[in-house]
């Protein structure tokens, strides 16, 4: 299936969430000079976001390409008779890509995997 969003990665960036692959306008003119890159914008926070979690809110939001990238990664295989149980094989790469997305959500690295018990 196919996305039907803009490609990440995204980054937070003053009052916009933007794409670091997309451009609204690209690196060079319509003569072939050199410019400077307009990225594709995808959510402008002006405005639509307040209170004291708007930072938080806006680094989730730039997550977003990642987490769902590592996530949709993931295999689910149905277990048990009543087909109701799930177990998920991870491999260590992709609990790293995971951590690491959780890591831009969060502002962050991780210090401790969410696996370790």
């Amino acid at each position: 299936m196919a996305e039907k969003f803009t490609t990440g990665p995204w980054e937070h960036k003053g009052h916009q969430i933007v794409s670091t692959t997309s451009w609204f306008l690209s690196p060079k003119d319509a003569i072939g000079q050199d410019i400077e890159p307009i990225p594709t914008s995808i959510v402008n926070l002006i405005g639509a976001m307040g209170g004291n979690d708007t930072t938080a809110d806006a680094r989730l939001i730039a997550a977003a390409p990642e987490l769902y990238e590592a996530l949709s990664d993931l295999r689910w295989h149905s277990v048990g008779e009543n087909g109701m149980d799930f177990e998920i094989k991870v491999t260590c790469w992709q609990v790293d890509r995971i951590i690491k997305a959780l890591g831009k959500a969060s502002d962050g690295p991780m210090s401790k995997s969410p696996v370790s018990p």
